[in-house]
């Protein structure tokens, strides 16, 4: 995260001072920022929306396990398996983390790439590459989390 956080904040100089953050489906910008008001927009997508997910996927479990929602909740929470369940949320919730830093860092290498075209343009093949790759990263997460808590507990 502080990787990333340093790497908007040290390529960021070379942007425009009005920034191409949005782009229409060819590909050509149709909504701008400050440049400092983009560097702030992506450190709140680098820093804080992964720990608030964190935090809300991996500790908030800890304190109100009654909003747990599992299939067989009784049975992943049980004092037995309790500990070993949490753990398994918290490391699965920053791994979640970790993905969504990577794509909020390669997005951000795909903006400055935009800007620095005349006029500003989105590069859609790594665009869309950069989606399928995030996606597929959500798919094995969830395909985890299934395979982890099953709603039939194994034998």
């Amino acid at each position: 995260m502080l990787a990333a956080a340093g790497y908007v904040v040290a390529t960021s100089a070379g942007l425009p001072a009005r920034v191409a953050t949005h782009f229409g489906g060819s590909g050509a910008a149709d909504g701008w920022m400050t440049r400092a008001g983009y560097v702030r927009f992506m450190l709140l997508f680098i820093a804080v929306l992964p720990s608030a997910l964190v935090a809300a996927i991996g500790l908030l479990p800890r304190l109100f396990p009654q909003w747990v929602n599992l299939p067989n909740r009784a049975y992943w929470l049980g004092p037995e398996r309790r500990e070993d369940s949490l753990d398994f949320l918290l490391a699965h919730a920053c791994w979640f983390g970790v993905l969504m830093v990577l794509f909020m860092a390669a997005i951000h290498y795909l903006l400055l790439q935009a800007n620095a075209a005349l006029p500003p343009r989105l590069p859609t093949v790594p665009f869309v590459a950069l989606l399928a790759a995030f996606v597929a990263g959500l798919a094995v997460l969830m395909v985890m989390l299934y395979r982890r808590f099953r709603l039939y507990p194994p034998r």
